[in-house]
């Protein structure tokens, strides 16, 4: 850990002090600084705004040609340059398990905290450098920026976000449990309460090595955004989009379920009993047939059987939307998407995808907690739970043709050049077929609610 001849103490002050120092190599960039309001006591030191990222001009093709050339360094370089570098300082620290090291050997902390160092800058300046982009006060770079490629506005914020993220949660937090790990190391030595500090110490090493993990974990999905596409990004929402949902239908579909065993066995058992009862009094037989007592003689349809129809037949119009999530993955005879989203999506066209696919699944999430609220409403349900839920399937069907048309506008074949045995407008199709689908849902639901609705008023 030290060089030969070196003070042991010497050096651990200075691990210590160059670790402390890791934080001044990083400038974060606030994106919402233009919002917030001074401290009461500013700092003469500190820009709490963002002025400096203000430019008249937008990018010169030379400067976003250097941009793009630093992004790829970010994915290929800086960021697997973290990652080793962590690696190799808790190696440095015996703080990682050097057996399992595919080659253990003996490294200098402060080399490595000095690389480290240079590695956080470099992240730093890349971020500050697309800074004009994500937060230009003079500039709309969302309305142009169909060229940018992996710097489109929405990428950059995201970009310095989670970055932002993963440097003050996860890498300073780690640095922070090391400092403290070398503190007490320190203090092993001479110390009356030896095996409480190695226990100690034993706790932090589990403690470092998860968050170490979960820093790496971190590293790799910030790699990976900057390699996704914006159809990727996009089908990447959609899909926790149509997860949410399918986690609060399966809840919904398994009391549905369990509701209408409970009414089979009923059923069941209901069979037994009247057969057992066929051998009953003529008057009997009268007093059951008596108009005046309505309950005897008259098969009651449950609020269960009516939720469980409406339960079924939602299902449908959820299979539907998420048809969304495998966009462009259906193959041609060729095996290659019959189509895709163009490369030169602006970030305001992107937004407006977002917003038109993520209202979709907000209503729909809606009326499944509103089959929530019916259910659980049981026998306090009236006339206008029927009306709100054909409401709530309207505004469902509006953002459905709402998304359609938006994405008709963005859709285009993956080549240039289309084979004749699969000419035609694939799109078109599939757009065809997926309204069809929902179309016949939502009438089965509908069907459902109407049968529900008349069940009400009996």
């Amino acid at each position: 850990m030290s060089e030969h001849g070196a003070d042991p103490s010497d050096t651990t002050a200075l691990i210590l002090k160059a670790l402390g120092s890791l934080a001044k190599r990083y400038d974060e960039i606030d994106l919402d600084a233009d919002s917030r309001e001074l401290p009461l006591s500013p700092d003469s030191d500190v820009d709490y705004t963002n002025d400096r990222f203000g430019r008249l001009e937008a990018l010169s093709l030379d400067e976003l040609n250097a941009l793009q050339e630093l992004l790829i360094q970010m994915q290929r370089c800086f960021l697997p340059s973290l990652q080793q570098q962590i690696t190799e300082l808790l190696q440095s620290l015996d703080v990682a398990d050097l057996e399992r090291s595919p080659k253990p050997k003996v490294l200098d902390p402060l080399e490595i905290i000095s690389r480290l160092g240079y590695t956080v800058e470099n992240i730093s300046a890349f971020l500050n450098a697309i800074g004009p982009i994500a937060v230009n006060l003079f500039q709309k770079p969302e309305e142009y920026d169909h060229a940018y490629g992996g710097l489109k506005k929405y990428r950059c914020c995201h970009l310095i976000e989670e970055i932002n993220e993963l440097i003050r949660n996860h890498v300073w937090i780690l640095v922070r449990h090391l400092r403290r790990f070398i503190k007490l190391r320190s203090k092993h030595h001479g110390s009356s309460s030896r095996q409480e500090t190695e226990e100690t110490t034993s706790k932090l090493k589990i403690l470092i090595g998860g968050i170490a993990k979960s820093t790496d974990a971190s590293i790799n999905d910030v790699i990976e955004y900057i390699k996704k596409s914006d159809l990727g990004i996009l089908q990447d929402e959609w899909r926790r989009y149509a997860n949410d949902l399918d986690a609060t239908l399966t809840v919904l579909s398994r009391r549905a379920d369990l509701t209408e065993l409970y009414e089979q066995e009923l059923d069941s058992s209901d069979e037994d009993q009247s057969d057992g009862a066929s051998s009953s009094t003529d008057g009997d037989n009268q007093d059951t047939n008596d108009p005046s007592n309505p309950e005897k003689g008259v098969t009651k349809i449950s609020n269960d059987d009516r939720e469980i129809r409406l339960d079924a037949n939602f299902t449908g119009d959820h299979e539907a939307g998420q048809s969304e999530a495998t966009l462009s993955t259906d193959s041609t005879p060729t095996g290659k998407p019959s189509f895709t989203i163009g490369t030169e999506l602006s970030s305001a066209d992107f937004t407006s995808i977002g917003d038109k696919t993520g209202s979709l699944s907000c209503e729909t999430g809606n009326l499944l907690n509103h089959l929530f609220y019916i259910w659980d409403c049981d026998n306090e349900m009236d006339e206008r739970e029927p009306k709100e839920v054909k409401e709530q399937c309207d505004r469902m069907c509006m953002h459905f043709d709402s998304c359609m048309k938006t994405m008709c506008s963005y859709m285009i074949s993956p080549t240039l050049q289309v084979e004749p045995l699969i000419s035609g407008n694939h799109f078109e199709a599939w757009s065809t077929i997926l309204r069809e689908q929902f179309s016949l849902a939502d009438a089965q639901f509908r069907k459902a609610l109407h049968d529900f609705e008349t069940d009400i008023k009996m």
